[in-house]
C-alpha cells in the first residue's frame, strides 16, 4: 500500500489566537489514526533534526490564492530543506520557480492532486528519491552566505563603498562586510524597516544568518501558522547520516 510506513509532520511557528491552528487540532482529534504529527512552535534543534530525518518537503503557499502578495517570494524553509537533502515539493509560482527545477532537483505542483500524485510516485520509487535528495543537496548549497559573497564581490566594492571603509571593523570577513552594507535589519514581523545597516563597532549590524538559510533562524521569524504553512513527510524508518 503506497505510503505505508511513512508519517507526515506539520511544522510551523504560531503565536496567540490561531483559528487555523485550532481547526488542525480538531481534525487530528476527530482523526486519531491518521500517521499525521503537529509540531508548533518547535526548537531550532529540532527543526534541524526533523530537516535531517524527512525525505519528501511540502510546500503550499500560493495555492489558491489571486494575490500576488500571498505568493512565497523567496521561501527560506525550502531553501533549508534542500540543503539537508529533503527532496521539495512546491507550489507553481512565486520564487519557487526560481529554486526548484521540476524533475532535476524536486518537483512544482499546482494542485493537491497533482502532489499526491508526485508523492505517492516517490513513496514507491527509492532510486528515483535518492537521485533527487542529492541534486536538491547539490542545489541548495548555491543559497549559503558564501556564495551570495562570492557573486557579489565582484561588484559590491564599487557599488557599496562603505563595505571596504576605513571605518570598517578589521574583525569583520569581507563576507560580513558585503552583508552588512547591502541587507536593512527585519524585525520580528517580517517588515522590512527602512535603514542601512553599515559595519561599525558601536552600532548592532544586520544578521548575516539571514544568508545562511540556517534552520536555527527559523523559529525566530516563523510566520504564523496558515493553510499555506510548510510540511515536512518523513518515514518512520529513515535517519539520514
Amino acid at each position: 500500500m503506497a505510503g505505508r510506513g511513512w508519517r507526515l509532520i506539520l511544522a510551523g511557528g504560531s503565536h496567540g489566537d490561531n483559528p487555523y491552528l485550532r481547526q488542525v487540532r480538531q481534525f487530528l482529534a476527530d482523526n486519531p489514526g491518521l500517521p499525521v504529527e503537529l509540531r508548533v512552535n518547535i526548537t531550532a534543534a529540532e527543526l534541524q533534526e526533523l530537516y535531517r530525518r524527512a525525505s519528501l518537503f511540502w510546500h503550499f503557499c500560493g495555492l489558491g490564492q489571486n494575490d500576488p502578495a500571498l505568493v512565497e517570494h523567496f521561501g527560506m524553509t525550502v531553501a533549508e530543506a534542500m540543503q539537508s537533502g529533503c527532496i521539495p515539493l512546491v507550489f507553481d509560482g512565486g520564487g519557487m520557480r526560481e529554486i526548484v527545477r521540476s524533475a532535476e532537483n524536486g518537483y512544482l505542483f499546482s494542485s493537491v492532486v497533482e502532489l499526491a500524485g508526485t508523492t505517492v510516485r516517490l513513496f514507491n520509487e527509492p532510486a528515483l528519491r535518492a537521485g533527487l535528495a542529492a541534486a536538491a543537496w547539490s542545489a541548495g548549497k548555491g543559497f549559503s552566505k558564501e556564495a551570495f559573497a562570492g557573486a557579489c564581490e565582484p561588484w559590491s566594492g564599487s557599488c557599496c563603498p562603505g563595505a571596504m571603509s576605513p571605518g570598517a571593523p578589521a574583525d569583520l570577513s569581507w563576507t560580513e562586510r558585503v552583508v552588512c552594507v547591502i541587507f536593512p535589519k527585519m524585525n520580528i514581523t517580517g517588515r522590512i524597516e527602512i535603514s542601512l545597516v553599515i559595519p561599525s563597532t558601536t552600532r548592532r549590524r544586520a544578521s548575516p544568518s539571514s544568508l545562511n538559510s540556517s534552520a536555527a533562524s527559523a523559529p525566530a521569524w516563523g510566520s504564523p501558522m496558515r493553510s499555506s504553512s510548510s510540511t515536512t513527510a518523513a518515514p518512520t524508518d529513515r535517519s539520514r547520516s
